[in-house]
């Protein structure tokens, strides 16, 4: 998780990856305890003929 937020990260914050949301739900000092992980669905524009 270091990797991806590019620091020790801290509660409630998120970061995207790959289609993927995850979103620090819970720390003990610099530990990660809780991590939630959705997907995110991608958006597909369409275009009007």
């Amino acid at each position: 998780m270091n990797l991806l937020f590019g620091r020790i990260p801290r509660e409630t914050d998120k970061t995207y990856w790959e289609g993927y949301t995850f979103e620090v739900v819970d720390m003990d000092n610099t530990r990660i305890d809780k991590i939630l992980v959705s997907y995110v669905e991608p958006v597909v524009e369409q275009t009007e003929e």
